[in-house]
């Protein structure tokens, strides 16, 4: 209950530091930089949060809202694990983290998680809040309130696919004014690290592609039925495994101590559904689809 009590708290901060941000007072966490728009195919799209506060936060009911403007609909929810984001961190999420540098948590999809624009938006929200947003970005045109703030990026000022060194950046980086416009440029992209005035000859800064060894989560059988096992190739230490419904319900917190290179999750007292599994290894967070099929 404290930690209910805490995380309401931060979060309403956020909302309330976003309303008087005319003041002077900064977003407690802000989505800090967007590379969604790749050459060729978008295989190293990734969204970086930063927390800009004086205090961690949990990020444990934090989700990121994906926006469709021409459509009006949300196309997708990212369910945020549970993790202590300390003051002045970064939060890198990808959906390829051997293309990503600096991923905290993988996402199902490899590629074209983020729609392109003309326009889209993203969002900061939380479980506990249904409807209220920390923080919002419109890119490529203004999306409907509450999906922007002030003025969405002009698209010819957006993210592109002509180099795959430049994102869309907070400059100077964390700085939020409650325009998107003016908060938001083409730089060279730094996941997980200090945003960067260069927007141009990118070569000699990190491109942010991964020099960690990829080791690919693999969830067998799927559907399950009495169980599933969650193989990582390697001998994974302890294991994390948080279990969510569709809805971003807390199911289940499994623990496995010591484990192998795979793991055996029993799948037998879920209902027939789906469900999302956010595993943790090390410090590194891969979320993943299952459906359970009680035969």
């Amino acid at each position: 209950m404290k930690k209910l009590l805490l995380f309401i708290a931060v979060f309403y901060s956020a909302v309330i530091a976003n309303a008087q941000e005319a003041g002077g007072l900064p977003a407690t966490l802000v989505i800090n930089e967007v590379d969604y728009d790749q050459v060729s195919a978008d295989t190293a799209e990734f969204i970086e949060l930063k927390n800009v506060s004086l205090n961690a936060i949990n990020l444990s009911t934090i989700q990121i809202y994906l926006y469709n403007g021409a459509t009006t609909v949300v196309y997708d929810t990212i369910f945020l694990p549970s993790y202590q984001l300390q003051p002045g961190a970064y939060y890198v999420i990808c959906g390829n983290s051997g293309g990503v540098a600096n991923c905290n948590l993988v996402v199902p999809t490899l590629s074209n998680i983020i729609e392109n624009g003309s326009p889209d938006a993203m969002a900061i929200g939380s479980s506990l809040s249904p409807g209220v947003f920390a923080d919002a970005l419109s890119y490529e045109g203004d999306c409907a309130s509450p999906w922007i703030e002030t003025a969405g990026v002009l698209t010819a000022n957006a993210d592109n696919n002509d180099d795959i060194r430049i994102g869309l950046s907070r400059y100077p980086d964390g700085t939020d004014t409650q325009n998107n416009s003016v908060d938001f440029t083409q730089r060279c992209i730094t996941p997980g690290a200090t945003n960067v005035a260069d927007n141009s000859n990118c070569g000699g800064l990190p491109i942010g592609i991964s020099t960690v060894t990829k080791t690919e989560t693999i969830l067998f059988p799927n559907p399950a039925n009495d169980f599933v096992t969650i193989s990582t190739g390697l001998n994974s230490g302890d294991v994390s495994v948080l279990v969510y419904d569709f809805t971003g319900k807390l199911i289940e917190n499994k623990q496995f101590k010591n484990a192998a290179s795979s793991v055996q999750y029993t799948t037998s007292h879920l209902a027939d559904g789906v469900y999302i599994l956010s595993i943790t290894i090390a410090d590194k967070t891969v979320t993943k689809k299952l459906t359970v099929l009680n035969r």
